[in-house]
């Protein structure tokens, strides 16, 4: 893989959940059966991450503005939000098994979480090309990567993977 292939905006496919050493139950309930998410990954070194419940939208009712959301619906669509931004870098190490493995790390300097700034998160990478079908009969290929959450001794993962899929070049139209 050439570190360049991350570089970019990708867009959460799913969350695997129950093959981790994490509660599987909290992070469903925390981000439910369909999340939304965006992360970006510069060609400068900075990355930008996003991750949503979306069936928590309607908490809002007929709000049209931020302000006139309640406290407690706020704390609570709030809880439901990964944000966080920060430098990051990925590196190929030993994974412990004679093999290696991807590491992105990103030292956070924004996030929804106060208790993440100033931190460095770190994840696994696994990345591929895969065949992808467009319902014509037609396949393309399509890049999709894989982060999974790391335990604090850095030898096995520690929460649910995400798997990514890439997002081709666009804009506004």
């Amino acid at each position: 893989m050439n570190l360049t292939s991350l570089h970019g905006i990708w867009r959460l496919l799913y969350i695997t959940y129950g093959n981790s050493t994490s509660n599987s139950t909290s992070s469903l309930t925390t981000y439910g059966p369909h999340p939304l998410g965006r992360i970006t990954l510069t060609p400068t070194g900075y990355f930008n991450a996003l991750i949503v419940n979306p069936d928590r939208f309607s908490l809002i009712g007929n709000a049209t503005s931020w302000s006139q959301v309640s406290e407690k619906v706020a704390a609570n669509l709030s809880k439901s939000t990964t944000a966080y931004s920060g430098w990051y870098t990925v590196t190929e190490e030993e994974d412990g098994k004679g093999g290696k493995r991807m590491m992105l790390r990103t030292r956070v300097e924004v996030s929804l979480n106060p208790l993440w700034v100033n931190t460095v998160q770190e994840r696994m990478v696994e990345y591929r090309r895969e065949v992808a079908a467009n319902g014509t009969g037609e396949g393309g290929t399509r890049e999709i990567m894989v982060l999974t959450p790391i335990d604090s001794n850095r030898t096995k993962p520690n929460g649910n993977p995400l798997t990514w899929e890439k997002m081709p070049d666009g804009g506004i139209s």
